[in-house]
């Protein structure tokens, strides 16, 4: 699975960082991937963009 981040955040433990805005593949072991997509600023890829999408929708603010 490929994550993205919102924070450069570093798991010397794992083995494993990612840097603010970029696009990386997750370790394979199910404990790491757990441990790192507890972070909040770390979601799965395509994620954030989908809520971009969805922000961009124009809001109808019409009452009538």
């Amino acid at each position: 699975m490929k994550v993205t981040s919102s924070k450069s955040i570093t798991f010397p433990k794992l083995g494993w960082a990612i840097s603010a805005g970029e696009v990386k593949e997750l370790p394979n072991d199910k404990a790491a991937q757990e441990r790192i997509l507890s972070e909040p600023e770390i979601v799965e890829a395509g994620e954030k963009k989908a809520d971009e999408k969805k922000s961009d929708k124009p809001i109808n603010h019409d009452t009538n």
